[in-house]
């Protein structure tokens, strides 16, 4: 220690000394547990300061060391802050072009030399962090650090500090450093994925016409282990997530330069020539004022940053928004060049995202080239692609969305041609075997049923290669599961109400899921996706056409199987119910099936809605003519009773039928049984209400018209009997199901109650003289009371009773009643020829 006190100061090179303290010093600075992005503590400063200042070493020089271990430390992927590189560039670059404030700035030859080579390492350097911006500044850190490189890397293209850098120049530069940014990227992001089965040999980068192309060269690996195609798809779909998601963390947190540099044009287009001058004097202040940094302090410098080192810890941090402007003497004469650094990495990081989709388009068509014909499964590649591309408002029918369109256009018309072919096929072999199993309020109750029926569909073809077959053989019907698939899938509609049959609900449910996948492919061509909503639109307006008319067919030919068949016995049978409830599922499905958005666009709604009422008009038509068929038959029966018939004079004589009550009743019992038929096999309530009131008011219509043709003849009490307890019961019965009052209550059927409540009175005035026993009396009195209990609904009947005086007057007729049996018995034989020839045996 002795020794170094005494020695002479003069005989050391303090230059080289002062370079290796510096060098230690940042060493140490480097290795502080806080963020320092190379920036000295004020201490540091401080004794750096006073050794230049002691033992008078250059300020260029000391800033010509400092870059020089800047730039070694960043080679070593170490953070520093590019604003700290740019004063220290800006300084040395003040004195080496000899234009300093008091014009006597002087430099050694060593110093020019030294700052030619630093320059050049300085602009490799920026262009690696350019090529590198994702992992030289990850995530957008530290902020602002990529908008001061840029800005550094312009400085450092200039000639001198005065004359601007050529706009071309600069964007060359930046144009270069990111189209290797793109194969930086993607090669790493590949790397990432673990592509199995390819290899990356070279890139070539070639030029054609102006417009830049990018091929990246695979070789497939032919070792022991082959990757299949669909394998290579899986993990290309997989890429291609990725890929999506490494653009947006690029737009996003790299994309304020883009917001940045918009606002300064805006501020610009607003101040200006203000902004300009404001520029100037904001670069004055940020450089300092001093002459020479050799008896100037780096505080000093450092402090006319606006608060960019941190006084108390010495760390590179800023209150706000740290200045990224020029670092430039107060002497320099300096025009910020239009566009600048920014606008062109902004215009340039479109271009890098286009040629960073080119290196997958290599990718994808090779892997889809490879994938077997009339495979469906790329679909999903589709989606998730054209969503990013077109919420992008750059790369939107860009190169690469262009070429995606090309790609998959065919592959969708092929899809929805073999989709078209396997609905068609299903539905002429569906209705073929159908056995009309009504799939509405019974599948409903079913879970579990409508749960495997999902399953069914959802599993349905799931080979790829059995989709296109032979010709004799069917096409599958296959819907890709997308993995931004809408509400409308399979899944959700197992979970609503089903009608209709099974043939009609597998077709609208294909009808549905082709339709919601077309439309969740948001195809981007305007014009194709017109033609695709077209076709599909027209598509199920054919093949509803085609249900309505195979379901209308089978209804007719199901209505002449029973032609004959009238009894009271009849019950609808399920199968018709079944269709109709298609034909209501259809006028329910066609209206979501053929318009967009609610809208009838190409009138195919109008058209096929048309066609399903005629069709339904004339299934209503053909039940309710069946229905009526059998009030006919009755009245038919009760008019075997009218005053002055033979026939109606025999039976009352022979006692055949014993009272009306009995064919009224069977009646009453056939309406009923239909009705909750209907309620309960058909889904729809509005069609079954209208259907009630249409039934009902044609049955009182028919009943009212029976009466009119009668109405100068009394009635037989047989007449009397049936159509009172028809008349009564069949208000009631059609109150409960829901028809209205003033649809009940009509004037045909007020004529008719009350045509037999005088008849009612009639006839019981007349039953003494006219009774042929103690039962028909009974029947009589008690026509309108039904298992103990009293009709109330009528209210147009009274109770009666049987005068007592009048008793042993019916008795004689019961005594009558056998005399006249005993004579129908000898003369059965003749009776029964004649009653064979006016009538069939359903009298008896």
């Amino acid at each position: 220690m002795e020794d170094y006190i005494s020695a002479d100061p003069c005989t050391f090179d303090h230059a080289n000394l002062f370079k290796t303290l510096q060098n230690l010093t940042l060493e140490y600075r480097l290795n502080d547990p806080y963020a320092s992005l190379g920036w000295f503590s004020p201490g540091q400063v401080f004794v750096l300061d006073e050794y230049c200042a002691r033992y008078g070493v250059r300020g260029c020089y000391r800033h010509l060391c400092y870059l020089s271990d800047l730039l070694d430390r960043a080679e070593k992927h170490h953070m520093i802050d590019p604003t700290l590189i740019h004063y220290s560039f800006a300084f040395c670059a003040s004195h080496v072009h000899g234009n300093r404030p008091d014009g006597v700035g002087s430099i050694t030859q060593e110093e020019k030399e030294k700052f030619s080579e630093i320059k050049e390492r300085l602009r490799q350097l920026l262009e690696f962090q350019i090529t590198n911006f994702r992992y030289c500044f990850p995530f957008g850190r530290p902020e602002g650090g990529l908008k001061a490189t840029l800005s550094l890397l312009e400085r450092v293209l200039m000639k001198d500090i005065v004359t601007p850098v050529p706009p071309e120049e600069v964007r060359q530069m930046i144009k270069k450093s990111l189209e290797t940014a793109a194969l930086v990227n993607y090669t790493r992001l590949s790397a990432e994925a673990k592509i199995e089965g390819y290899k990356i040999v070279t890139y070539i980068l070639c030029s054609v016409k102006k417009k830049e192309k990018c091929f990246l060269i695979k070789e497939d690996l032919r070792g022991e282990m082959i990757v299949p195609p669909p394998k290579k798809l899986e993990d290309l779909i997989h890429l291609s997530e990725l890929c999506v998601d490494l653009l947006q963390q690029n737009e996003e947190h790299y994309g304020e330069l883009r917001k940045n540099d918009k606002k300064d044009k805006v501020k610009t287009i607003k101040e200006g020539g203000d902004a300009t001058q404001d520029d100037d004097r904001n670069d004055a202040e940020m450089t300092g004022t001093n002459n020479d940094l050799g008896s100037t302090s780096m505080d000093q410098i450092t402090t006319s940053s606006k608060g960019l080192l941190d006084a108390s810890g010495g760390v590179g941090v800023s209150n706000g928004p740290p200045p990224f402007r020029y670092c430039m003497p107060t002497h320099a004469v300096y025009t910020s060049p239009v566009p600048t650094a920014f606008a062109w990495f902004s215009d340039l990081l479109v271009e890098h995202a286009e040629i960073f989709w080119s290196l997958f388009a290599v990718d994808m068509d090779r892997v889809l080239s490879e994938q077997a014909p009339d495979t469906w499964d790329s679909f999903p590649l589709f989606q998730i692609l054209n969503d990013y591309l077109r919420s992008d408002d750059n790369l939107r029918n860009g190169r690469f969305h262009q070429h995606l369109r090309e790609t998959f256009a065919p592959l969708v018309v092929r899809y929805v041609d073999l989709m078209e072919s396997s609905i068609a096929q299903s539905i002429h072999k569906g209705f073929e075997k159908e056995r009309w199993e009504s799939k509405g309020i019974n599948a409903a109750l079913n879970p579990v049923a409508l749960n495997n029926a999902a399953q069914a569909l959802n599993t349905a073809a799931l080979n790829p290669a059995a989709l296109l077959s032979g010709k004799k053989e069917q096409v599958n019907f296959y819907v890709p599961k997308l993995p931004r698939g809408t509400a409308s899938t399979a899944a959700s509609t197992s979970d609503e109400m089903r009608n209709g049959c099974a043939t009609s609900e597998d077709l609208f449910w294909k009808l549905d899921a082709l339709q919601s996948f077309i439309r969740d492919l948001h195809w981007p061509d305007a014009e194709f996706r017109q033609h695709l909503e077209q076709r599909l639109k027209m598509m199920a307006v054919d093949m509803i056409e085609q249900c309505i008319q195979r379901t209308d067919s089978m209804f007719q030919s199901w209505l002449k199987k029973n032609v004959a068949f009238i009894s009271t016995d009849y019950i609808i049978p399920s199968e018709m119910c079944a269709m109709v409830n298609v034909i209501l599922d259809a006028k329910n499905q066609s209206f979501k099936l053929t318009t967009i958005d609610g809208i009838d666009l190409y009138k195919f709604h109008a058209k096929i809605d048309d066609q399903i009422d005629k069709a339904n008009v004339a299934m209503t038509q053909g039940l309710s003519g069946k229905l009526m068929s059998v009030l006919e038959s009755t009245l038919s029966k009760l008019a075997r009773y009218d005053e002055g018939s033979l026939i109606g004079s025999i039976l009352s004589f022979t006692n055949v039928s014993s009272s009306g009550k009995d064919l009224g009743q069977g009646y009453v019992n056939f309406f009923r049984n239909n009705m909750d038929q209907i309620r309960g096999k058909i889904g729809d309530d509005l069609w079954t209400l209208n259907f009630f009131e249409q039934w009902y008011a044609q049955q009182i219509n028919m009943l009212s018209n029976w009466l009119s043709d009668r109405m100068d003849h009394a009635l037989h009490y047989a007449q009397i009997t049936s159509i009172s307890h028809i008349i009564k019961k069949i208000y009631s019965d059609f109150e409960l199901q829901g028809v209205l009052e003033d649809k009940l209550n009509s004037k045909a059927y007020q004529t008719v109650a009350q045509r037999m409540t005088a008849e009612e009175a009639t006839c019981a005035l007349s039953m003494p003289d006219v009774a042929d026993g103690d039962e028909n009396i009974d029947d009589i009195h008690n026509g309108d009371v039904e298992d103990g209990v009293g009709d109330e609904s009528g209210g147009h009947a009274s109770s009666r009773s049987l005068p007592k005086p009048k008793i042993a007057a019916a008795q004689a007729a019961a005594v009558t009643n056998v005399v006249a049996g005993r004579v129908g018995n000898l003369l059965g034989k003749g009776i029964g020829g004649l009653s064979s020839k006016l009538g069939s045996g359903g009298w008896f």
